[in-house]
């Protein structure tokens, strides 16, 4: 049966490969291969399994404009599917649109929101000045060629004579990353480089010796537009000449690039796979960033649980005291003190926007926290708007923060955060680790406990430049089991 389902299904992976390999180019960013080495990586990664069924929501009609309908509204009843096309800029979504309603609410919303600066390159995330310095540098390089709109010049830090690069994204033509990063926009849709942390390596006579873990988006040239992540990070010397001794300045004269995942290529291509979710809510939100993680280990007969390797990111975390527990259900939605920003999805300011997903709900007593991934477009600004003061913990306080790379565990499930039923898993899913696993262990927290989470899958949170603007939570049957109750793993 599967042969049979491979075969039916060649036709549109040619398509689909077809479509995202057009044109292409080697260069740094389109990781030094050729079209038909990524269409095999993608058969294999899929294993010629699975059905992908694009469903578009039907179109609204109005053959009778004039006559009023009234609908009966049940409550009770699941959430219609075919109410994901308010987001599509579709007929039904221009009738409900109302300029005055639109500027009266962004209105209400600059009244009563209060937004907080947070700089990103600062010492909790760079170890010295010394590397925030050059690494804002390298960020406003990176800008200035990534964003359209961005007015800020280039800065460059590189020896313009002797820089060495070694990478294994590096192609013969282009000398530096800069120079790779203007040939790759010339082939993808979108791209940007965000620099997330900086630390020193060592310090010689004149020059020093730093890692700096960075992030890359890039948005290929699809008919359905998948977001593509890298992460890893680059060792740079940086030499500091007897001339500019004096004023602190240094240049990067070599640099080293690693990626985290060893098998990139298969990490990109799993990654172009078209996502059934994304197209069955197609005409919902753009095709969102997703969280940088890696298969470790799948599910099994033996094996319940996959294992996961997530890389460190640059995420959003909001807190919120949970009053009544399960009564209010609070963990079940982006808390409202998390956005600092209105997103225009209509009219003639009509905003593009950035979705990531999924939302991470860790429940501490009677504290939610909340771990939202900042996509690479929008962590890449050295500025962060956050909508809450950080000092007010009374109830609630939201403020940016940088999580390490963790080992993760996680069980599928089809409710939420604050079901009863999820104590039950924890349980199932801790037992599962001790007695199945001899490679890990869980991961205790200060007072002895393990470290549970929960992977709200079926909610995207969506990002403009001024910060966290919309949560998109789509309708997905319980039997596809979309979410995940997770526990963090360490090995033994």
């Amino acid at each position: 049966m599967f042969r049979t389902l491979a075969q039916l299904l060649l036709p549109v992976f040619i398509i689909l490969c077809s479509l995202s390999f057009k044109n292409l180019k080697t260069n740094a960013f389109t990781f030094n291969t050729n079209h038909q080495k990524i269409a095999k990586l993608l058969l294999k990664t899929n294993g010629g399994r699975g059905a992908y069924k694009t469903l578009f929501p039907s179109k609204a009609s109005n053959e009778e404009e004039n006559v009023a309908t009234i609908d009966y509204v049940d409550e009770d009843a699941p959430a219609d599917v075919g109410g994901a096309k308010f987001f599509g800029g579709n007929a039904e979504k221009e009738e409900l649109y109302d300029p005055v309603a639109e500027a009266q609410a962004d209105t209400k919303f600059e009244e009563s929101s209060t937004t907080y600066t947070y700089e990103r390159f600062n010492n909790e995330l760079f170890e010295n000045d010394t590397i925030s310095t050059i690494a804002k540098k390298l960020q406003l390089s990176f800008n200035s060629i990534c964003h359209d709109d961005n007015e800020e010049e280039e800065i460059t830090s590189y020896n313009p004579t002797n820089f060495v690069w070694n990478s294994p994204l590096k192609s013969k033509s282009n000398k530096t990353p800069l120079d790779e990063i203007k040939s790759a926009k010339d082939f993808y849709r979108r791209i940007h480089v965000s620099i997330l942390s900086g630390k020193e390596i060592s310090t010689q006579d004149n020059g020093m010796d730093i890692e700096l873990r960075w992030e890359i988006s890039v948005v290929w040239p699809a008919a359905y537009e998948p977001c593509v992540v890298l992460t890893g990070t680059s060792k740079l010397h940086l030499s500091q000449s007897s001339s500019n001794a004096d004023n602190n300045e240094y240049t990067i004269t070599s640099q080293t690039d690693i990626p985290d995942s060893k098998e990139y290529l298969t990490t990109i291509a799993s990654q172009l796979t078209p996502r059934f979710w994304d197209l069955y809510h197609i005409a919902m939100t753009p095709s969102a960033q997703l969280l940088p993680r890696t298969i470790l280990s799948n599910s099994n007969i033996f094996q319940p649980y996959k294992v996961y390797e997530v890389q460190p990111t640059f995420v959003l975390a909001p807190t919120l005291k949970d009053t009544n527990n399960r009564d209010d259900r609070l963990g079940q939605s982006v808390p409202n003190h998390a956005f600092s920003t209105i997103i225009k999805t209509m009219g003639p300011k009509k905003q593009r926007y950035v979705p990531t997903s999924p939302i991470e709900i860790q429940i501490d007593q009677s504290i939610l926290n909340f771990s939202i991934y900042v996509p690479t477009e929008i962590s890449s600004y050295p500025v962060q708007l956050c909508a809450k003061d950080e000092n007010n913990k009374d109830t609630a306080s939201c403020q940016y923060t940088f999580k390490p790379k963790r080992i993760v565990a996680t069980l599928p499930y089809e409710g939420n955060s604050q079901d009863e039923q999820v104590s039950n898993l924890r349980k199932k899913l801790y037992q599962s680790i001790l007695q199945n696993s001899s490679e890990y262990k869980p991961k205790l927290s200060d007072d002895g406990k393990p470290i549970f989470f929960f992977w709200m899958n079926n909610c995207k949170a969506c990002f403009v430049r001024d910060g966290l603007g919309m949560a998109v939570y789509d309708y997905r049957p319980s039997f596809a089991k979309c979410n995940e109750i997770g526990i963090e793993l360490e090995k033994k």
